[in-house]
């Protein structure tokens, strides 16, 4: 969801663009991966809409074409590979380091963790099952479980996304010439349901 503004009542406004990672050996492979440090990206022989780290290149420079004249005050990935792969890119065009902040993790898949699937349909099923409490979450939900998960329902997941968007945040505010814009790399199902969620 790019361009979310974030308000803080009297406060000062942050622009904060989230970039869901390239495509990953999980994904291709159709394995529900969520933990840490989880799966790279896919590169040669994948074709360009299945190659990740062409993505990540491509994203990079598109990221380059919007923000390398104005500049952002952090570049963040979540604690896994693929999302730090994800940022690489955009970090070297824009000469910046990139913050690791497990915040930013995928939802944790619990019950759901490292399943493989044999098939598309099957994956998509499996995948339904993960974000149904998720889902709920969205609608006002918080109680609704997640078995297994370390985000055991929705204010846990809440918290701990909240707080890395916190930090987030705070970087901006207290740079020492804020541009007041940032970018976070992170996953699907989180930036979707955080998004949703507030």
């Amino acid at each position: 969801a790019a361009e979310v503004q974030l308000t803080a009542g009297e406060a000062q406004d942050i622009l904060l663009e989230f970039v869901r990672h390239g495509t990953s050996t999980d994904n291709v492979n159709l394995i529900n991966g969520t933990l840490a440090p989880g799966a790279h990206l896919t590169g040669d022989p994948y074709p360009a809409a299945y190659n990740g780290q062409l993505q990540a290149e491509q994203v990079g420079q598109q990221l380059y074409d919007q923000y390398g004249s104005t500049g952002v005050d952090g570049i963040f990935a979540s604690g896994l590979v693929r999302t730090q792969e994800t940022a690489a890119p955009f970090a070297d065009l824009m000469g910046m380091n990139v913050t690791n902040l497990s915040g930013l993790n995928e939802i944790s898949a619990g019950i759901w963790e490292g399943i493989q699937a044999s098939t598309g349909d099957e994956f998509k099923n499996m995948a339904f099952m993960y974000l149904a409490a998720p889902i709920a979450w969205t609608y006002g939900l918080y109680w609704v479980p997640l078995l297994g998960s370390s985000d055991y329902n929705g204010m846990a997941f809440e918290d701990r996304f909240s707080g890395a968007v916190q930090q987030i945040y705070d970087t901006s505010i207290n740079a020492d010439d804020p541009n007041y814009q940032d970018v976070a790399f992170s996953h699907g199902a989180a930036i979707m349901a955080w998004v949703q969620m507030n």
